[in-house]
């Protein structure tokens, strides 16, 4: 067995929503590359906020903060690829979810 790895940074908010699409339009085409029986991880920085589960499949228990719009895409695209986003599925010290703190430490978010 073989394991499937691909390595993205998304674009950020400030980008086009036809560089978004492009870009999830190439991770697709990745995707398309792997040998659909062998595990696949996607490792990325995905630049969005998918906050505490709801009802979504991809969203586990440990999310932190608010779902942003991109947050929202990805979850609906990781919904539709029968994905995971892992770093939200397993239990971690408060101070070990955050990636991200807002200059002067006003806010912390789980990118």
């Amino acid at each position: 067995m073989d394991l499937n790895i691909i390595q993205v940074y998304a674009p950020t908010s400030t980008s086009s929503e036809e560089e978004i699409e492009t870009f999830y339009e190439e991770l697709e085409k990745a995707m398309s590359e792997c040998t659909s029986q062998d595990p696949l991880i996607i490792m990325a920085d995905f630049n969005a906020k998918v906050g505490q589960h709801g009802n979504e499949n991809a969203v586990g228990k440990h999310g932190l903060g608010i779902k942003n719009k991109q947050g929202e895409q990805l979850v609906t695209w990781c919904d539709e690829h029968d994905l995971i986003i892992g770093n939200t599925c397993f239990e971690q010290q408060a101070r070990r979810k955050w990636t991200w703190k807002q200059p002067g430490d006003n806010a912390r978010n789980q990118i």
